[in-house]
């Protein structure tokens, strides 16, 4: 996240991360980190799902998924996305 600079940059490092041959945990907390929780709402959900005989896996799933899906919910952005879309309105 830290070499990203602009919209576009962030925008291929999301379609790149969803072709990205990574675990689903993996996947999730990168798309996290990139601000795109609707697809990290879904990997989580995933990771929970195939965690059954591994609760601490299951419940920290979990937990993140309901994070995701609330930021979905309230349209939450991370403050380092705020001001990259700010720059580039300013651009």
């Amino acid at each position: 996240m830290n070499n990203i600079t602009t919209l576009l940059e962030l925008e291929q490092a999301r379609q790149e991360l969803l072709h990205a041959e990574l675990p689903a945990d993996i996947k999730a907390s990168q798309a996290e980190k990139l601000g795109d929780y609707r697809t990290a709402k879904r990997l989580w959900e995933t990771v929970a799902k195939s965690a059954e005989k591994d609760s601490l896996t299951q419940k920290y799933a979990q937990i993140r998924h309901n994070f995701c899906q609330s930021a979905v919910m309230h349209n939450y952005k991370r403050p380092e996305l705020k001001n990259l879309e700010a720059n580039h309105v300013k651009a």
